[in-house]
């Protein structure tokens, strides 16, 4: 079909639950195939077909997933990262899912999803500026 439409031909991903990027990679390519997905659907799983809150759904969540995909990346280009990094990025990452939050105009899925991201992020790195084994490493000299 993406080739009958003259777009790039792109195989979909599907998401690992033990790879940390999947979901967002899934939804990014979903997404870049979007044309071809809604028209392969059409002819072939009318009844799969996604509504526009469906794509807003996919769109938003990627687009809060990227934030996570790009530490990801960062952090795993390094070699070495210091703690104060992660300390750093802990806290970054905290500060943006409690921004989108805040955002009542995000699909309720989004919502759902931004609320586990918390409730996770909560659960893992709570207070981790404040252990005190952590906090000698990000203490500027």
């Amino acid at each position: 079909m993406q080739k009958q439409l003259n777009l790039g031909q792109l195989k979909l991903k599907q998401d690992v639950q033990t790879r940390w990027n999947s979901t967002y990679e899934m939804l990014q390519r979903l997404l870049s195939a979007k044309d071809a997905v809604i028209a392969t659907i059409a002819v072939m799983r009318q009844e799969l077909a996604l509504n526009n809150d469906g794509w807003e759904v996919i769109e938003s969540a990627a687009t809060i997933l990227k934030f996570f995909y790009d530490i990801t990346v960062e952090i795993s280009a390094e070699k070495n990262v210091s703690l104060a990094k992660v300390i750093l990025l802990c806290d970054i990452m905290n500060n943006h899912v409690k921004a989108h939050l805040n955002n009542t105009m995000l699909p309720t899925r989004v919502q759902l999803m931004l609320n586990t991201l918390d409730n996770q992020l909560e659960k893992r790195f709570s207070n981790i500026e404040k252990h005190i084994l952590y906090s000698g490493s990000s203490i500027q000299k």
